[in-house]
């Protein structure tokens, strides 16, 4: 099962460039958006583990930046996508790096 996450996310890794650590927009919400990537391995387990498989994304955690204009984004989000106000789970798909 780890291995097959880690390939999984080895692929995905490797089309978005990004790594622990990086600052991050949202495509959807700009450049005002930015968040610190928390966790990237984490997340695909989470994903594979799933039962609906073919309604499964890779997920990114990340943290808002304290003092932005989204720094309380999870706020209004439910427990399976939200870890705090500041910090949660946002699928790869839409972040870039700055």
């Amino acid at each position: 099962m780890l291995d097959s996450a880690l390939k999984v996310w080895k692929s995905v890794s490797s089309v978005l460039k990004l790594s622990v650590g990086d600052l991050v927009y949202h495509l959807l919400y700009g450049r005002e958006w930015v968040a610190i990537v928390l966790d990237l391995h984490d997340a695909a387990l989470l994903c594979l583990d799933r039962p609906h498989k073919t309604f499964c994304r890779e997920y990114v955690i990340v943290h808002m930046q304290k003092g932005s204009k989204y720094e309380n984004f999870f706020s209004g989000f439910t427990q399976n996508t939200k870890i705090s106000n500041s910090s949660g789970y946002i699928s790869y798909h839409w972040l870039r790096s700055v």
